[in-house]
């Protein structure tokens, strides 16, 4: 992933699944809950909805949680 371009949620999914063969990825996993569960591993994505794809979140937003 580029951090000017970001990752659409499909390729996040299919990248979590390749990583993580054993774990139980659906494929009609919204990005919120895909959002809700990098925020909950204080992982640096947040869903850009313009975009519609997971941008690094910049450093002001990541020091705010």
């Amino acid at each position: 992933m580029r951090a000017d371009t970001g990752i659409s949620a499909a390729d996040l999914v299919a990248r979590v699944r390749a990583r993580f063969p054993g774990l139980a990825v659906l494929a009609d996993t919204t990005y919120v809950e895909l959002e809700e569960a990098l925020a909950q591993t204080d992982f640096p994505l947040a869903y850009d909805g313009q975009r519609r794809r997971f941008m690094p979140r910049g450093r002001d937003q990541a020091d705010s949680r």
